[in-house]
């Protein structure tokens, strides 16, 4: 298929050894059951996209398009105003990319489909390979075991920050252009990479190690200020 060697290159971005087979499909139906009759511009935040609103991607470079919204990140996601264009489902390691919300997005932001279905294909590849591959080396059984479970705005910051530096490797302007277009209308979830953005590659992979052992990892908060009482005599 035109995607699977996209699997290999992100796993290289993200230090990652993946050599698993994963179907990727195409569905007019969300969530295996439920017909989408949804309107892209729900998905989109309810807002009014406007092409004179958007920002060309040199303006995002100097950090002028900056739309964290910090009241959002303080709250839960709700699962449901994710995935509405694709998903990753972990335990039939299969991709689904929603053609009819893919394509009326396209036309509601002014962009070309194909470009469109690129950018949501890579955002779901980098699920399963950030779920899947490998640490250290091939065989080592090192995944993101409890990736399911695991925080949505960890998830899909790796989702998003990868695809940005394969594109901008790659220097495919197109999907850049997409990638930030779709981004800057979606929930604040899926912007989380602007925070990321100017991190070398090396940190944001140990970013993405140290992510997958969260579950196992134990915090010890180390004072050095407070005294230590002293042996008796």
């Amino acid at each position: 298929m035109q995607y699977q060697h996209l699997f290999k290159e992100i796993a290289r971005l993200a230090g990652l050894h993946f050599t698993h087979d994963i179907r990727i499909e195409y569905s007019d139906e969300r969530r295996k059951g439920l017909l989408i009759m949804v309107d892209a511009g729900i998905f989109l935040g309810g807002s009014q996209v406007n092409k004179l609103d958007y920002k060309p991607w040199p303006e995002m470079a100097k950090g002028q398009a900056l739309s964290l919204r910090a009241k959002e990140c303080l709250h839960p996601v709700d699962k449901s105003i994710t995935d509405m264009l694709g998903d990753y489902f972990p335990s039939d390691r299969e991709i689904v990319i929603y053609k009819k919300v893919c394509e009326t997005t396209a036309e509601l932001l002014g962009v070309g489909y194909g470009a469109l279905e690129y950018v949501v294909a890579l955002h779901e590849i980098t699920h399963a390979v950030t779920h899947l591959g490998e640490e250290s080396f091939p065989g080592s059984g090192i995944i993101w075991d409890f990736f399911p479970e695991a925080d949505l705005w960890d998830k899909e910051l790796f989702a998003q920050i990868y695809p940005l530096f394969h594109f901008q490797q790659r220097d495919e302007q197109e999907a850049l252009d997409v990638f930030q277009k779709l981004s800057m209308n979606q929930h604040a979830i899926y912007n989380s990479w602007q925070v990321y953005q100017y991190f070398p590659l090396v940190e944001i992979n140990t970013l993405l190690s140290l992510t997958r052992l969260k579950r196992f990892c134990v915090w010890v908060d180390l004072d050095s200020s407070v005294p230590t009482p002293s042996p008796d005599p």
